[in-house]
């Protein structure tokens, strides 16, 4: 019972590690985006903003769409794709 019981925490571990540095991490792409193309944001409280890059700093981003300008804390993003 006790190397059944090793097994199952071994392999809760394993699984913690291999995905831990996804669920908390920010997307190492981030600071790299450039202004004037457009992105899909995604953020830690499940929101998403699709538009144009006209800013970045290293705090924030602002994404424009076609009525708002919205400005994003870059700690709060979770997600970015073109």
């Amino acid at each position: 019972m006790s190397a059944n019981k090793n097994i199952i925490i071994f392999f809760a571990l394993l699984f913690i590690s291999l995905f831990s540095h996804n669920i908390f991490s920010q997307p190492a792409d981030i600071d790299s985006l450039t202004a004037g193309k457009y992105y899909k944001v995604t953020l830690y409280n499940d929101k998403e903003f699709i538009g144009k890059l006209t800013y970045t700093d290293s705090v924030y981003i602002k994404i424009s769409d076609n009525k708002n300008i919205y400005k994003i804390r870059k700690d709060d993003v979770i997600s970015v794709s073109e």
